[in-house]
């Protein structure tokens, strides 16, 4: 985690990009919590549950600029909470009446960065695949549909992708780490 590593070094440099990445997270948070995933090209962290987890702690370490970034970090939770049964759900939960409006998300998210049309294409179908996994809900983890699909597109995948959500132990140990650095670094603002 690159705040453990700020908190080791002490280097300003590193702080004050730190800073303006904490500035975008928080103005791509919408007023219940969530982020506006149309606004990130990053398509593996694409509506992890964990990406609250893990905007918790930066959030608590941005207090020391702006105050008002501990509501941050409570919205960030109270969505967290809302994927949770008994473990961290993969993705953040969406109904099926959502998925219309995030073709749009998708589409945007897609076209972020100068890539080829066909990386496009292929980031905007990845984009999809797991628009509709999040809204499908399983106790299992079945990667057959997008091994199919890989193998169809010629992808090399180095990654597991059900077409279902499903609790996940290692999310929820990595939420868990968050949470716990967070408790932490909380403390040490304080004092």
């Amino acid at each position: 985690m690159l705040l453990k590593i700020i908190d080791s070094l002490d280097n300003g440099w590193l702080d004050h990009e730190f800073e303006k990445g904490i500035k975008w997270l928080a103005s791509v948070q919408f007023p219940d919590g969530k982020f506006d995933w149309s606004r990130s090209g990053l398509m593996f962290a694409y509506y992890l549950s964990g990406a609250y987890a893990f905007s918790i702690p930066c959030f608590i370490y941005g207090t020391k600029w702006n105050s008002t970034y501990s509501e941050n970090a409570e919205k960030a939770l109270n969505v967290l909470g809302l994927n949770v049964k008994d473990i961290v759900n993969r993705w953040e939960n969406a109904s099926m009446i959502s998925f219309p409006a995030s073709i749009f998300t998708t589409f945007n998210t897609a076209n972020i960065g100068n890539y080829p049309l066909s990386h496009r294409l292929f980031r905007f179908g990845y984009g999809m695949y797991r628009q509709f996994s999040r809204r499908r809900f399983s106790n299992s983890v079945n990667p057959e549909m997008f091994n199919l699909l890989s193998g169809i597109l010629g992808i090399e995948s180095s990654t597991i992708e059900p077409d279902n959500n499903f609790p996940d132990l290692f999310m929820t140990s990595e939420v868990l780490d968050c949470l716990s650095y967070s408790i932490s670094r909380g403390s040490k603002n304080q004092s």
